[in-house]
């Protein structure tokens, strides 16, 4: 007897049934608790591999080059800034693009294109407009910082040509890497336990507050509160317009205005944040202020040009039943053929 072929059950789809923001845009129907956790996992071991990997190249590169490995590990442990380990340092954080969305396609089993908005995408129109309205404030803040504070100690280094160009071509994928992980993976995984739509946000938001400043190193608590302001705003950003695409553009003008004017006119290696930065209260008041005003800026362009900030809904299909072969004992359905009988 031959038995007909049952098609195997359709896939669940990958959101909800129902509008959800970015926090919750991965609890869908392929959601469940221990998933985040599995995620963590995957993240955690793809970025100490890229860690492992990146370092070993940099020497492998100094090597070939002829250069001495010993010196150039003395200078990046001194956080001496040299053309070499700034490309590395930005090729590492850069790779946090493609670990952060293989964390969330494996460990949650849906497509890492949620990682980007809700809308499954990256809006290249909406990150060309926030590049657009957030550079003329970033302008005005480094030209009155450099007005107050006076032009950076120290002239511009050496190997300014090479640092330029490296900063130009590196800067902002390490900008998308930091922002991919600490505000794209921190928000929607652990955003994916909680049902409740603002714990949802403001859970992930700590975690990434804390991380964010974590992986700059300073434990001054003027230079965390700084990183704290950025991260909080970078968070509400995303949670607003329902993607990446404004951290980003934020990150990238702050991160691009700030190294280009160290390059220009010095104080490179006094622009990046370690273990001995420190700071005052003034900064953060200063960053309170900017901040706001970046968002106040991106919410006004958000609502004229009518972000999504929420996902579709998608249906999951109706449930398979079964086929079972037809028995010869069986009444006749409707559609099987049956024999003339009288009228």
């Amino acid at each position: 007897m031959t038995y007909p072929l049952v098609p195997a059950p359709p896939r669940p789809p990958d959101l909800a049934p129902r509008p959800m923001e970015y926090p919750q845009v991965l609890r869908g129907p392929r959601h469940r608790w221990w998933r985040p956790l599995l995620s963590l996992v995957i993240l955690v071991a793809g970025t100490l591999l890229v860690m492992i990997l990146g370092m070993v190249a940099s020497m492998v590169a100094v090597a070939l080059s002829g250069g001495d490995v010993e010196k150039w590990a003395r200078s990046a442990a001194d956080a001496a800034m040299t053309p070499g380990l700034f490309l590395a340092t930005n090729l590492m954080l850069a790779a946090l693009i493609p670990v952060s969305m293989l964390a969330v396609w494996i460990g949650h089993g849906v497509s890492s294109r949620w990682l980007r908005s809700v809308v499954g995408r990256f809006r290249w129109g909406w990150f060309a407009r926030c590049l657009a309205v957030l550079t003329p404030l970033w302008l005005v803040y480094t030209g009155l910082g450099i007005a107050v504070d006076g032009a950076p100690e120290g002239g511009r280094p050496k190997e300014w040509l090479a640092l330029l160009v490296i900063m130009l071509l590196t800067t902002p994928v390490q900008c998308a890497g930091e922002e991919f992980l600490f505000r794209g993976w921190v928000l929607t995984s652990l955003g994916s336990w909680f049902r409740h739509r603002w714990i949802a946000l403001a859970v992930p938001m700590v975690v990434s507050c804390a991380g964010f400043s974590a992986a700059h190193g300073s434990k001054d608590v003027w230079v965390v509160a700084d990183l704290s302001v950025f991260a909080i705003t970078a968070c509400l950003l995303t949670w607003r317009t329902g993607g990446l695409e404004a951290a980003i553009a934020l990150h990238c003008v702050n991160n691009m205005l700030v190294m280009g004017i160290s390059i220009a006119l010095g104080g490179f290696d006094q622009g990046f944040i370690d273990g001995e930065t420190t700071s005052s209260p003034l900064p953060v008041v200063t960053s309170i202020v900017v901040m706001s005003v970046a968002y106040a800026l991106v919410e006004w362009q958000a609502r004229r040009a009518g972000i999504q900030r929420r996902s579709t809904p998608q249906i999951p299909p109706p449930p398979m039943v079964p086929a079972s072969p037809a028995s010869p004992d069986s009444p006749a359905s409707p559609t099987s053929p049956v024999a003339p009988g009288p009228v």
